[in-house]
């Protein structure tokens, strides 16, 4: 049986894209994606659906200040028979939020994070920020100041 969209979404499909903000700290000195980004706790993982978002939006969400944006496939979680649900918050990209159902193994975040690309947009490591071609679009959108979006 297959889910019902929550709020004109479509479930989460296996050829879906999922991205994911990464601290300083989740990314290891080879550029890879540590498991450190991907907690047990379903409440403490925080996704966002790549076709409602960019990597740009997710970047700069969140209370916690910019953060990297690794990007992975959705068919790594839902092969484990994870499923990927909805819950909207508020921010930039709080349309695009997404948990898992259940807590991840060890073995299933080694996993998830070995797959993970990390994406351009900001790198917590060298706090450099990529130039997004759209910030006015995102001030116009949401009613944010330069500073917001900067």
């Amino acid at each position: 049986m297959q889910d019902e969209p929550l709020g004109g979404v479509d479930p989460v499909q296996a050829s879906d894209s999922l991205y994911r903000r990464l601290a300083r700290g989740d990314i290891k000195a080879d550029g890879k994606v540590d498991t450190s980004a991907f907690p047990r706790s379903q409440s403490d993982l925080s996704l966002y659906l790549e076709r409602l978002t960019s990597a740009y939006e997710v970047s700069h969400s969140g209370e916690r200040g910019k953060r990297g944006v690794g990007i992975f496939s959705a068919k790594i979680p839902i092969g484990f028979g994870i499923k990927v649900v909805r819950k909207q918050v508020e921010g930039i990209a709080g349309h695009a939020h997404h948990e898992f159902d259940r807590e991840i193994s060890r073995p299933e975040r080694q996993h998830i994070a070995d797959n993970t690309e990390v994406v351009p947009s900001y790198d917590p490591r060298t706090m450099t920020d990529y130039d997004d071609p759209r910030p006015q679009d995102l001030i116009d959108k949401y009613g944010l100041t330069n500073r917001q979006v900067e």
